[in-house]
């Protein structure tokens, strides 16, 4: 039986969302009926390593013109039936390079967050606010996280008939495993709380950061662990200083395996002003970690109750209060909120992605 070649494209593997899931999908493809090639605009990140050894790696060679011609060299060379992309603005890129690919090419492309939130704040949001529309009406079919970012891409200028939505995939039995076998990282005593992501506005670390007072009134002895890197780092460790955290406020950096973190927690949060689905909140409840969120908008698996709470968008009060009183409470079942996200296993997403690719409704 001849495979279907499928070429991914992504910037890099770097500790992000979208890397995640590219590997994901690239370790769980069927071979038997796919054959999986990667193209880096820069080959580099943490996930490179994390690449099964089958995918054929294709080198842009650094950012820039050149970088897409090349691309295009590629497809035409490779002729795919589908070319995936995914990163907002780098796949707008990508889909207006489909007027000089082979005919009967797909392209399909994985959005990542709402774009009608997150485009203007990029650096020449306008501009790409306006190419966005432009950009992806081109596509065969916009992938969405959840029923909510599909409506906000068609407020967008995505034609809704090529809006799908399939569930972010997790590998829920080894992300259990991963949380089971972890050693503790923190030293004894005290509570734990746990955020991670990339150290940017958006994440809403600041707001974390500004509730933990409340917080501290009422549970001393509780730290919070900031797993990630990125611009605001500085800002942040500044903002702790003033708060005279005292060593109750620790940035971890990025962390390749953050399961550790995420099964000795007590808590989880997730800050952020907005987000297209938050991964970390799959992965803290795999191991049965419950989370505390701000309902922002985009789409959250955050089950009132069930496996975690939401409280009002930027509302640090109710955040710090929620998470107090999550400390001082008996703990939600593990088994209970791991059961909630069964939906995102792994073969049941995969399958999904595996109908798309082969031309199919998923």
């Amino acid at each position: 039986m001849t495979r279907t070649r499928v070429l991914f494209t992504i910037p890099d593997l770097g500790g992000g969302g979208a890397e995640r899931v590219v590997v994901t999908l690239l370790t769980h493809l069927d071979r038997a009926r796919f054959e999986p090639h990667l193209a880096l605009v820069v080959r580099r990140g943490p996930y490179l390593s994390d690449l099964p050894p089958d995918v054929t790696v294709h080198d842009l060679g650094g950012a820039g013109p050149l970088a897409l011609v090349r691309l295009v060299r590629l497809i035409r060379r490779l002729r795919p039936a589908v070319v995936f992309s995914s990163r907002t603005f780098y796949s707008s890129v990508v889909l207006l390079l489909k007027a000089f690919a082979p005919a009967g090419v797909r392209f399909v492309t994985r959005e990542n967050n709402l774009p009608s939130v997150h485009v203007p704040t990029m650096t020449f949001g306008a501009f790409k606010r306006r190419l966005y529309p432009v950009a992806h009406r081109r596509a065969d079919a916009v992938v969405c996280q959840c029923e909510e970012m599909r409506d906000d891409a068609a407020r967008a200028g995505v034609p809704p008939e090529r809006l799908v939505v399939i569930a972010n995939p997790l590998d829920l039995e080894r992300a259990a495993a991963r949380a089971r076998d972890a050693v503790r990282p923190f030293p004894t005593g005290g509570r734990h709380l746990v955020a991670a992501g990339r150290l940017v506005p958006a994440k809403g670390f600041d707001l974390l950061l500004e509730a933990l007072p409340r917080v501290w009134e009422r549970v001393p002895d509780a730290t919070l662990h900031l797993l990630g890197e990125g611009p605001e780092a500085d800002a942040l460790r500044a903002r702790a200083e003033r708060l005279g955290a005292a060593g109750r406020v620790r940035l971890e950096g990025f962390c390749v395996d953050p399961y550790p973190y995420y099964r000795h927690a007590d808590l989880v949060v997730v800050p952020s002003r907005y987000e297209g689905f938050p991964n970390v909140a799959l992965e803290a409840m795999a191991g049965g970690t419950p989370v505390v969120a701000f309902d922002f908008p985009g789409g959250s698996p955050v089950i009132e109750g069930v496996n975690g709470w939401r409280v009002p968008a930027g509302d640090t009060a109710a955040l710090g209060d929620r998470i107090a009183e999550v400390l001082q409470a008996p703990p939600l079942p593990r088994s209970q909120v791991a059961a909630s996200i069964a939906h995102h296993d792994v073969g049941k997403v995969i399958a999904a992605w595996e109908r798309l690719f082969a031309g199919e409704a998923p």
